[in-house]
């Protein structure tokens, strides 16, 4: 009898431990796993300019977190958390443009249910935003 009650026991500790890290793992992919979506080097080779994006939009048709990292090599210079109203969709490439300049790069971000969004990201470290207005 104790070895029934052992195994049975066993089975459902297994279950609830299977359960639990397949919770967890679901956690991850939807509210923290990093993507890198795009990068885009400036015309002198020195910066570099990253879109991620984190986690998934939210259900069914809500807004992806994302993130502009800019980089001197391989030192972080600053980054940028965003939230993109794209119709449920996923931060792609598609969602940006990046132009440099002698002190900054700038990048607007484009979703189907927002304005634009224009940051400016200094070498220096200082950032800027600034909501564009509807151009219809």
């Amino acid at each position: 009898m104790k070895k029934v009650l052992k195994s049975f026991l066993w089975c459902v500790g297994s279950f609830f431990l299977f359960c639990l890290v397949f919770w967890l793992c679901f956690l991850y992919v939807t509210n923290y796993k990093v993507i890198t979506c795009d990068t885009s080097v400036s015309p002198d080779g020195v910066y570099q300019l990253t879109l991620q994006s984190i986690g998934e939009p939210d259900f069914p048709f809500g807004a992806s977190e994302g993130r502009l990292v800019l980089k001197k090599g391989k030192t972080k210079i600053s980054t940028m958390d965003f939230v993109l109203h794209n119709d449920g969709g996923c931060i792609t490439g598609n969602c940006w443009n990046v132009f440099w300049y002698d002190e900054y790069v700038e990048s607007t971000l484009m979703g189907e249910e927002q304005l634009d969004l224009q940051v400016r990201l200094f070498f220096d470290g200082k950032k800027e935003v600034k909501q564009l207005e509807d151009a219809n």
